[in-house]
C-alpha cells in the first residue's frame, strides 16, 4: 500500500470514532485548512504588492480585441501595467481585474471540499475556471462600455461596487451548484 493509501485509511478509521457534532468540526477544519492554503499565492502576491503580468496583459488584450470588435475606438497600452486607453479614461489592468481573484477562489472551494473525489474536482475546476475567466472578460467589457457610455462616474460604481459583489456571488453559485449536482454532504458520514 503507498503512503496516501496508508494516509487515507487512519483519516477513514479516525473518523468513524468521532461523535456526529466532531465530525462536523473536522469537515470545517479541513476546510477551511486547504482553502486557506490554496489561497495562499494570493495572500503573498497582496501583501508583496507583485502582478502577474502574463494573465494581466492576456485580459487586457482580449478585452481590447472585444472592445475594438465592437466598433469601440480604444488603445492598448503595454508599460508596466497593461493599459487600455479610451478618450480621457486609463484603465489599468492588475491582478483583480484580472479575475485572479475570483479564479483562486473558484480553485480553492472546489478543491477544498474534503470527501469530493480529485477526479470530480478537476472535471469542475475544468468548467468553472473558463467559465469565471469569460464572466471576467464580460466584466471588463461591459463596465468600459458603461464608462463609454455614461461617464467616469459610472464606470466607477459599476468597477468598484457592483461587478465585484456580482463576481463573488457567481462564484458562489457555482460552486453550490457543484455541490447539489455533486449531492455533497458537508460533513464525514
Amino acid at each position: 500500500m503507498n503512503i496516501v493509501g496508508t494516509i487515507k485509511k487512519k483519516h477513514e478509521s479516525f473518523v468513524k470514532r468521532l461523535t456526529s457534532n466532531q465530525k462536523k468540526l473536522l469537515y470545517l477544519l479541513e476546510f477551511f485548512i486547504v482553502f486557506n492554503l490554496i489561497l495562499t499565492p494570493l495572500y503573498v502576491l497582496g501583501f508583496t504588492g507583485t502582478e502577474v503580468n502574463t494573465l494581466n496583459v492576456a485580459t487586457a488584450e482580449l478585452s481590447y480585441k472585444v472592445l475594438k470588435g465592437l466598433g469601440v475606438n480604444v488603445s492598448l497600452a503595454q508599460d508596466y501595467v497593461p493599459t487600455l486607453e479610451l478618450n480621457e479614461m486609463k484603465i489599468y489592468v492588475s491582478n483583480a481585474c484580472s479575475g485572479l481573484i475570483p479564479l483562486f477562489l473558484m480553485l480553492s472551494l472546489i478543491v477544498a471540499v474534503p470527501n469530493l473525489k480529485l477526479k470530480t474536482k478537476l472535471k469542475y475546476i475544468l468548467i468553472f475556471l473558463p467559465t469565471v475567466y469569460f464572466v471576467n472578460l464580460v466584466r471588463i467589457v461591459a463596465t468600459i462600455l458603461l464608462g463609454y457610455k455614461f461617464g467616469v462616474k459610472v464606470f466607477d460604481l459599476f468597477h468598484i461596487f457592483i461587478w465585484k459583489y456580482v463576481l463573488t456571488l457567481i462564484v458562489l453559485i457555482l460552486w453550490s451548484a457543484m455541490i447539489v449536482f455533486e449531492n455533497v454532504i458537508l460533513t464525514y458520514e
